[in-house]
Order: C-alpha cells, then structure tokens, then sequence
C-alpha cells in the first residue's frame, strides 16, 4: 500500500503537466485557425479594394474616352477612340461581373454596382449618337447622368 501512494505521488505532479500540455497545444490549434482565417479575412478584403481601385481607374479612361468622343472632329481619330472606348468598356463590364455578388459589404457601399451599372448605360449612350449635331446634348447627358446623385454641380459665382 506505502508504495502505491509513493508511486501515485510521483506519478501526479507528471499527470497533470501532461494534461496542462495537452490543454495548451489544443488552445493553441484553435488560436492558430482563427488568426488564419483573420489573415484569409484580410487577403480577400484587399483583394476587393485593389479590383476596386482597377475598376475606378477604368472607369476614369472611359469617361475621357467619352470626353474625346463629343470634342473629336476627326473621322480617323474617333475610331480610333471608339476602339479604345469598347475595348475599356468590354473591361469594366467583366469586372463588374467578377464581382458577382461575392463582396464585403463593409468594403463596398450599398448601391456600389447600380450605380456603377448606371454610368456603363450613360458613357455607352454617348458612344453610340452620331457625330452630327447632338454634341450639345451628349454633353449634357454625360455630365447630368454620370454624377452620382448626391453630388451637385459648382455654382458659379455672380457679379
């Protein structure tokens, strides 16, 4: 009986730090999972804001495009621009696309992808009118219908 006792007396204090050791490589299992799926979190997130910032950039060259497009007189330069014009647009459009529903809504604003759908149909409408007499109101459209809505335009001031 004495020499039970002396061996689980021995044998507890081993006992124990193997169950402390066991604890601690599970708590660090689950730390390591959750701290990758965070950095995962992260990686994705940027991921959508470099798309994003590619996005906007493309849509910047479109809106020039169009700019070229209503002040060009010259037949050869305008298709060369309207190459250019469906070429960016067939980008900005696939872009959007790739996008497809899948976005962090703490990254992206509501109303993001209307809003962006509304300027392809504006910037595709002034492509599209011919040349002739309607630059007047192709100005007008670009710049009335590619704003976003809370935006207003300068004022002027009077003398």
């Amino acid at each position: 009986m004495i020499s039970r006792s002396i061996a689980a007396r021995l044998m507890m204090p081993l006992a124990v730090s193997m169950a402390m050791l066991c604890a601690l490589a599970g708590i660090m299992v689950y730390a390591q999972v959750t701290v990758a799926r965070a950095n995962q979190a992260a990686i994705d997130g940027q991921t959508q804001v470099n798309q994003l910032g590619e996005l906007r950039s493309v849509s910047r060259a479109l809106q020039r495009d169009a700019l070229n497009l209503i002040t060009e007189t010259d037949a050869e330069a305008r298709e060369g621009i309207v190459k250019k014009f469906d070429s960016r647009m067939g980008t900005f459009k696939s872009t959007l696309e790739s996008f497809g529903g899948q976005v962090d809504k703490a990254v992206i604003p509501a109303g993001y992808f209307a809003s962006q759908d509304e300027v392809a149909k504006q910037l595709e409408a002034v492509s599209a009118r011919p040349m002739a007499a309607i630059r007047r109101a192709r100005s007008a459209t670009f710049t009335g219908r590619s704003a976003p809505p809370s935006a207003k335009p300068p004022r002027l001031p009077t003398n």
